[in-house]
C-alpha cells in the first residue's frame, strides 16, 4: 500500500459548483492519504485517467478494478472514484448506487460517505445529507468540508449552537482562512456570544488588516457590549484608512449616542451624507440619534414644569423641521427604488427586489409578493423570503368580488387580523387562512388605476407608516404595470417562455453575434409526440398544465442568462443555444429529451416524449431562415424514424455546408499553446460583461493570477501546465479565463460578488500550489466603472499581494496599503 498526496483529487472537497452540481476535487487542507495506486495496475491507470478528465477511460479501468481485486479497501477506493464520475455526468441514481457499494466494501470509507451527503443534499434529502456527512466526520474527524456541510446547514436552520462547534474546529485547522473565521463571527454574533464574536472580529483585522468591513464588526460587536469607547476606536481605524468608508461614520454616530455626545453624533452623520445620500442605514442611524437624544432630554429634565415648557417650544419649530425632513425621506425611498428597478426588465427580477425593497422600508422578518393575473383569475406567490412552506400558497382561483372589494380600500396596509370585509374572501378564499398560518400579518395591495395588480404581505414590520407605504406603493404598480406590458408582448402566457416574435429577433441578434466572435450558435427545435391525444383524452386545461411543467423543465437544463427557449406555436418550441457547437448542442438536446421521457407527470398516466431537430450555424446553414428550415427538417426526419429521438440537420443527406466551423477547442478565440481564451478576445468578453452587469444590476469580478518562474520552470510553462486544472474548476459557457501574457491569466466571474470570487481565488491557489501563483481581485462596478480602470486597479492589487509573504489574495481597495 502506499501513501498518495492529493493535490487536485484529495481528501478534503471543495463546495459544490452551481453549474455542474457536482463537487470539486480541492484540498482545503493538503494532507496524504492510504491509496491503492501504484499497487493496483487498474486502479492506477484509472486514476491517471480521471486526472486527466477521460471519463470513460478511467470508467473502464476502475470497473476491472473493483472486479477483478481481492481486497476490498482497494475495491472501495475504485468504488470511490466510480460514484464521483457518475456525480460529474449528472447519473445521481448511479452514483448513489456505486458510493453505497464503497461503503459496504470499506465502513471507514469517510470520502465515500462525503460524497453522497452531497449527492443527498443536491436531491433536497437533508436528513441523509446530514446522516453521510456525519458519519464522514466520524470517522475522520478533521474531515474540513464534511463539517462545513453540516454548520451551514444549521445556521440556515437558524441554530448557530450547534453550528458553532465545527466552526470553531475548522478555524483552528485553518488559521489562516479569512472565510473560516467570518463563519466563526457570524456564529457567535447569532448565538449572543459577543465576547467570543469580538474576539473572532479581531482576529479578522490581524488576518486582513486592510479589510475595513473586519473593523465594523468589531465596533458593533464593542457597541453590543456596552463600550462605545471601544467601538469608536475601531471605527477609527477604518476612516484612517479610507476617508470614504461610510459605515464608519455612521459607527461614529452610534458610539456618540452611546456616550451620549450627540453634537458629534450629528457631526458624524454630516459626514456621512457627504458620501452617500440614499442610505437606508444613513435613514436609520438618523432616526437613532434622533430618538436617543429625546431620550436623553426626559431623563435629564427633572422639572414636569420646564420640560413641558421645552416641548411646547420646541414642537412648532420641530415640527415644521420633521414634517420637512419625512418629506424627504420619502422622496429618498421612492428615488431609491426606482433607481433600482429601472434597469431590471425581467418579472421574476423584479419580484425578488420588490419583497426585498418591502422587507427593508418596513423592518419585516418575512415578506412575499403575490401577482393577480386577470386573464385566468388566478393569485399567484411570485416571490417570497424566509417562509415555512411556499406550498402553503398554490395557484389560487379568485372570485367575483375582487374589483368591488379593491375600489373601497384606503389603507395602504391591512393588518391581516382585520381582513373581515366578506367581498374580500369571496373574492380571495381562504387566503386569509394561509396568511395567518405563514405569520404574515400585514397585506399592502398594488393597485394601478382601480385594477388590482397583487399584494405585497409582510410578518411582524416594525415600521409601517402609511405616509410612506402609500406612495411606494403606487410607484409599485406602476412599475409592475409597465413590466407586465412588456412581458406580454414577449412571452407566452400558458409556458412564461418568450413567443416567436422575440425567438426571431433574439435568433437575428445571436447569428451576428455568431459573425463577430467566430462563434457556432445551434437552434433546436422540438415538440411533443401524440400531443392531440394527451389534449383529447385528458381535456386542453391538462395539455395546458403538461406544456407549462415542459417548459420548466427545458429551462433547468439550460444556462440562466445565455441560453434562450420560447414556444412557437401549439406544442412546438425552440432553444437558441449561444457559442455552441453541435456536440454541445446534441448533449444539451439528449438531456432534454431524457429529461421529459422519465418525468412523470401530474394527472396522466402515460410517458411524454418529444422529437428534436437541430441545426448550427453557419455549419448547417447561412442565415436565420435557412437555419430554422433545417431544423424544421431535421424534426420532421426525426419523427419518420419513430419519434421520441434526437436528429441533427445533415445526417440523412448530403448538406452542402454553408460556412467552414471549428470546434470550440479551435476556435481562434483560443489560444492553442494555453487552450485558455485569446487576450482580444478577453478584452470584447469583458466590455459585454460590463455592460450586461449594468443593464440586470449584477456584480462581475475579476481575478488575475500571478505566476512566478522556478529553476525547473518558466512562469508561462508554468500556466500551460496548470491551464487544464483551471479550466475544469471554472463555470464552462459562463467565466471567461486568458493568459494576458506570459505571466498572468485573468478570469471573468460575472454575477459574482467579490467575497465569493475570494473563495474561487484562493481555491485556485491551492490549487495551483507549487507554481508560486498570487492573485489580485476587483469587483465591478464597487471599484470602478470601466474597463481600462478594472484592469489597471486588478494589476494594483496583484502587486500588493506578491510584496506581502503572507498574503496570497489581495482584494483591491480605494487606496492600497503600501
Amino acid at each position: 500500500m502506499s501513501i498518495l498526496i492529493l493535490p487536485s483529487f484529495g481528501h478534503e472537497i471543495g463546495p459544490l459548483l452551481a453549474t455542474t452540481g457536482t463537487p470539486f476535487l480541492g484540498p482545503d487542507l493538503p494532507e496524504a492519504r492510504q491509496s491503492y495506486i501504484n499497487v493496483d495496475s487498474h486502479l492506477t491507470r484509472g486514476y491517471q485517467a480521471l486526472t486527466r478528465l477521460q471519463y470513460d477511460l478511467a470508467a473502464s479501468e476502475l470497473e476491472i478494478a473493483m472486479s477483478e481485486t481481492y481486497n476490498p479497501p482497494a475495491a472501495s477506493e475504485a468504488a470511490t472514484y466510480l460514484g464521483y464520475i457518475d456525480m460529474r455526468l449528472g447519473k445521481s441514481k448511479e452514483a448513489k448506487r456505486v458510493l453505497t457499494v464503497a461503503i459496504r466494501l470499506d465502513p471507514k470509507n469517510d470520502l465515500a460517505y462525503f460524497f453522497l451527503a452531497n449527492e443527498y443534499l443536491l436531491e433536497g434529502d437533508r436528513i441523509h445529507s446530514r446522516n453521510a456527512a456525519g458519519k464522514a466526520i466520524s470517522i475522520n474527524p478533521n474531515f474540513i468540508s464534511a463539517m462545513r456541510m453540516l454548520a451551514d446547514e444549521y445556521m440556515n436552520e437558524g441554530k448557530p449552537d450547534k453550528a458553532l462547534p465545527y466552526y470553531e474546529k475548522i478555524s483552528a485547522l485553518l488559521p489562516r482562512s479569512s472565510e473560516s473565521l467570518v463563519d466563526l463571527f457570524n456564529a457567535y454574533d447569532s448565538a449572543n456570544r459577543l465576547p467570543n464574536a469580538r474576539d473572532a472580529a479581531l482576529r479578522l483585522i490581524q488576518l486582513e488588516p486592510g479589510y475595513l468591513p473586519n473593523y465594523s464588526r468589531a465596533g458593533n460587536i464593542y457597541l453590543s457590549l456596552g463600550n462605545p469607547k471601544m467601538a469608536l476606536e475601531e471605527y477609527d481605524k477604518a476612516l484612517a484608512k479610507d476617508p470614504t468608508f461610510q459605515p464608519g461614520y455612521l459607527g461614529r454616530a452610534k458610539a456618540y449616542v452611546a456616550l451620549h455626545h450627540f453634537r458629534e453624533a450629528k457631526a458624524a452623520l454630516r459626514d456621512a451624507e457627504r458620501i452617500h445620500q440614499n442610505s437606508l442605514d444613513l435613514e436609520e442611524t438618523r432616526r437613532l440619534v434622533r430618538d436617543k437624544e429625546r431620550e436623553w432630554m426626559k431623563e435629564r429634565v427633572g422639572n414636569r414644569l420646564v420640560y413641558l415648557l421645552v416641548i411646547l417650544l420646541l414642537a412648532s419649530a420641530y415640527w415644521g423641521i420633521y414634517h420637512a425632513r419625512h418629506k424627504r425621506e420619502i422622496v429618498k425611498i421612492l428615488t431609491s427604488f426606482n433607481r433600482g428597478q429601472e434597469q431590471i426588465y425581467d418579472l421574476g427580477e423584479l419580484a425578488k427586489y420588490i419583497v426585498a425593497f418591502y422587507l427593508d422600508v418596513t423592518q419585516s422578518q418575512k415578506g412575499a409578493l403575490f401577482l393577480f393575473f386577470r386573464q385566468s383569475n388566478q393569485l399567484r406567490l411570485a416571490y417570497s423570503q424566509y417562509l415555512k412552506n411556499e406550498e402553503t400558497f398554490p395557484p389560487l382561483v379568485t372570485g367575483l368580488h375582487v374589483f368591488n372589494w379593491a375600489v373601497h380600500q384606503s389603507r395602504p396596509a391591512i393588518p391581516v387580523s382585520k381582513l373581515e370585509d366578506p367581498n374580500f374572501e369571496e373574492a380571495f378564499p381562504s387566503f386569509k387562512d394561509r396568511l395567518v398560518k405563514e405569520g404574515l400579518t400585514h397585506i399592502i395591495p398594488l393597485l394601478e388605476r382601480g385594477v388590482v395588480l397583487g399584494f405585497v404581505a409582510i410578518g411582524n414590520g416594525k415600521r409601517i407608516s402609511d405616509e410612506i407605504l402609500l406612495p411606494l406603493s403606487s410607484v409599485v404598480g406602476r412599475a409592475l404595470e409597465s413590466l407586465f406590458l412588456y412581458e406580454s408582448s414577449v412571452t407566452d402566457e400558458t409556458t412564461g417562455l418568450y413567443n416567436k416574435r422575440f425567438f426571431r429577433q433574439s435568433l437575428q441578434s445571436e447569428l451576428r453575434r455568431s459573425d463577430r466572435y467566430r462563434q457556432p450558435c445551434s437552434l433546436i427545435t422540438f415538440d411533443l409526440d401524440d400531443f392531440k391525444e394527451i389534449n383529447d383524452t385528458y381535456g386542453h386545461p391538462q395539455g395546458d398544465r403538461v406544456l407549462k411543467d415542459v417548459s420548466d423543465l427545458v429551462v433547468s437544463c439550460l444556462r440562466g442568462g445565455v441560453d434562450i427557449a420560447a414556444r412557437s406555436g401549439g406544442e412546438e418550441f425552440n432553444i437558441i443555444l449561444p457559442a455552441s457547437d453541435t456536440e454541445r448542442a446534441q448533449k444539451v438536446a439528449e438531456r432534454i429529451r431524457n429529461l421529459i421521457r422519465d418525468h412523470a407527470f401530474l394527472g396522466l398516466t402515460r410517458r411524454v416524449t418529444i422529437s428534436i431537430g437541430m441545426a448550427t450555424y453557419p455549419l448547417h446553414a447561412d442565415s436565420e431562415t435557412a437555419m430554422i428550415a433545417q431544423a424544421d427538417r431535421a424534426l420532421y426526419q426525426a419523427k419518420a424514424k419513430g419519434k421520441d429521438i434526437v436528429q441533427t440537420a445533415g445526417e440523412e443527406e448530403n448538406l452542402p455546408l454553408k460556412a467552414e466551423i471549428l470546434h470550440p477547442e479551435t476556435l481562434n478565440i483560443f489560444d492553442p499553446a494555453t487552450t485558455l481564451c485569446r487576450p482580444d478576445y478577453f478584452a470584447l468578453r469583458l466590455e459585454e460583461e460590463l455592460k450586461r452587469a449594468t443593464r440586470y444590476q449584477f456584480p462581475c469580478s475579476i481575478v488575475l493570477l500571478g505566476f512566478q518562474s522556478s529553476e525547473k520552470e518558466t512562469s508561462f510553462e508554468a500556466i500551460r501546465r496548470f491551464a487544464p486544472f483551471l479550466l475544469e474548476s471554472l463555470r464552462k459557457g459562463i467565466d471567461t479565463p486568458s493568459a494576458l501574457d506570459r505571466e498572468h491569466i485573468a478570469i471573468i466571474l460575472p454575477e459574482t460578488e467579490k467575497e465569493k470570487a475570494v473563495n474561487m481565488a484562493e481555491r485556485t491557489c491551492k490549487l495551483a500550489e507549487g507554481y508560486g501563483v498570487k492573485a489580485g481581485i476587483v469587483q465591478y462596478p464597487r471599484d470602478a466603472n470601466n474597463e481600462e480602470s478594472l484592469m489597471s486597479k486588478l494589476f494594483e492589487a496583484l502587486h500588493e499581494a506578491e510584496k506581502d509573504p503572507t498574503r496570497q489574495v489581495v482584494i483591491w481597495e480605494e487606496k492600497v496599503k503600501m
